[in-house]
């Protein structure tokens, strides 16, 4: 899993109405992310995300993710809101979800295996829409993230 800016559900309801959001969403279990695993019991914290639009919108996929997962694929929003910070890290960005779930964050600074990067959030939006993602930029969760 790496960081993405994805096309939001509100976008796609908006263009093509919530009858088709509704067909792709509606036979789709709410067990776990698909991505780091995590399995609540509060099953409203997972959510649907829309990983691929279609040119036939009926055809797009649709994944079951954690909210923090879904945060990263939605960068931008989670930057503008504070929710994360950019880091680089020995490790991926599912392991980097774990450690902020655990509370782990402190050791891993001080370990060095996590390291804030220098670089506005705005203007790394820029260079990522520009070059996309490379998969050596992750994000780790703030005090505004609500688990």
């Amino acid at each position: 899993m790496d960081i993405n800016i994805s096309y939001s559900e509100k976008d796609f309801k908006q263009n093509f109405g919530d009858d088709i959001w509704l067909s792709l969403t509606k036979d789709i279990p709410k067990e776990s992310c698909k991505y780091c695993g995590f399995s609540p019991s509060n099953k409203d914290i997972l959510q649907f995300h829309l990983s691929r639009v279609d040119l036939d919108p009926s055809k797009s996929s649709i994944d079951v993710l954690c909210n923090a997962c879904h945060a990263t694929q939605h960068v931008d929003k989670s930057l503008g809101l504070g929710w994360v910070r950019l880091v680089n890290s020995r490790y991926t960005q599912a392991q980097l979800t774990q450690i902020c779930r655990a509370n782990q964050l402190q050791t891993n600074y001080e370990n060095r295996w996590i390291v804030d990067l220098s670089v506005e959030p705005f203007y790394f939006l820029s260079l990522f829409q520009e070059h996309m993602k490379k998969g050596k930029i992750k994000v780790v969760f703030t005090q505004n993230f609500a688990w």
